[in-house]
């Protein structure tokens, strides 16, 4: 009997081996994005901080779309950090009371 590991085929290697840096790849892009995505939030309570907020002051001091904004403030308001005030163009946000 020989004792000489089975051998793989080339393509199911390659395969192999690309789905695995693929992973790696992934999983470091979500870091990066996680790690954006909370200074981003930090921020915004920061200046929350200062006052009310509104969606284009977030949009203009962190540079990110009307959509992203609403996205981060909508999970801060259904996290309880902050509280929506008002409805359509004159909504803001203030610091929710602990």
């Amino acid at each position: 009997m020989d004792s000489y590991p089975q051998e793989i085929p080339l393509e199911e290697l390659i395969e192999t081996i690309t789905k695995k840096r693929l992973s790696i790849i992934r999983e470091k892009a979500n870091e990066v994005r996680k790690t954006r995505r909370d200074g981003r939030l930090t921020a915004i309570l920061s200046l929350a901080k200062v006052g009310p907020i509104t969606n284009r002051n977030i949009r203009e001091e962190l540079k990110i779309s009307r959509a992203t904004a609403a996205n981060y403030l909508n999970f801060l308001v259904n996290q309880g950090n902050l509280t929506k005030i008002g409805r359509g163009r004159s909504v803001s946000y203030v610091l929710s009371k602990l």
